[in-house]
């Protein structure tokens, strides 16, 4: 049986929370010219909206809409508090809204894939492994970061898993009648990555990165045989025929 390696994209192969971090500091930037917030800084209001990104994301999932809306949202909340105007709150939600689209414009995306990810690629690639990204998100956006960084060079599209909410239907279903010993998942997620391929009972490589809350999980009471951490991608060549060459 060949070698499966599934594959996170976001935080994992491309760098994307500092692309929110970036636009997240625009919007608090925006939301402090217009606002009275006393002793609020940039940061304060940052967290508050990030509360309100995660209340989102489990009422509604990852869809495109989400963290826009959520800084429009928070404008409106930060706007009421400071006893801004009806008309000027609803036209500086709307213009906090657009900025928030600005995490989708190829313009603020870094041109290239993380530090040693290429490598990685190309090497699994000449092991012969079979490679699988799974990734959460909307179809569309995902599709379309695939795209640009040219991605399918890797991952055919009966490859490509793109899911809205959980990742561990996919990578149950990936692992099912196979040999869970040859098949490993990379991700930098607690929460999304790590602890759903345990749980599947496969291997794991944990390669942390990025502080967004949503990733925070408690692994303590799941099987850490299989679980390597690494604090780069690029470092996966060097345990290959070691820990991950799949022997029984």
């Amino acid at each position: 049986m060949t070698n499966i390696k599934l594959i996170d994209l976001d935080d994992t192969l491309i760098s994307t929370e500092e692309i929110y971090n970036k636009i997240q500091q625009q919007w608090a930037n925006f939301t402090l010219e217009h606002l009275n917030l006393k002793s609020l800084t940039a940061q304060n209001i940052i967290s508050i909206q990030e509360e309100n990104d995660i209340k989102k994301i489990t009422s509604h999932g990852l869809t495109r809409e989400r963290f826009p809306a959520s800084l429009a949202d928070t404008y409106r909340e930060l706007s009421r508090k400071a006893g801004e105007s009806d008309r000027l709150r609803e036209k500086h939600a709307k213009e906090a809204y657009i900025i928030g689209m600005g995490v989708f414009d190829y313009k603020n995306w870094p041109q290239n894939l993380l530090p040693g990810a290429k490598s990685t690629l190309e090497f699994l690639t000449e092991q012969g492994d079979e490679l699988f990204v799974v990734t959460l998100g909307d179809k569309k956006v995902q599709r379309n970061k695939l795209d640009f960084y040219n991605l399918h060079r890797w991952f055919d599209d009966n490859h490509i898993c793109i899911v809205p909410v959980s990742k561990k239907d996919t990578i149950e279903k990936v692992s099912r009648f196979k040999n869970k010993n040859k098949i490993w998942f990379i991700g930098n997620s607690k929460k999304s990555d790590i602890a759903p391929s345990l749980e599947a009972e496969i291997g794991a490589i944990y390669i942390p990165r990025g502080k967004w809350s949503h990733d925070h999980y408690d692994l303590d009471n799941l099987d850490h045989s299989r679980l390597i951490t690494l604090d780069e991608i690029g470092k996966i060549p060097q345990i290959y025929f070691t820990h991950l060459s799949g022997k029984d």
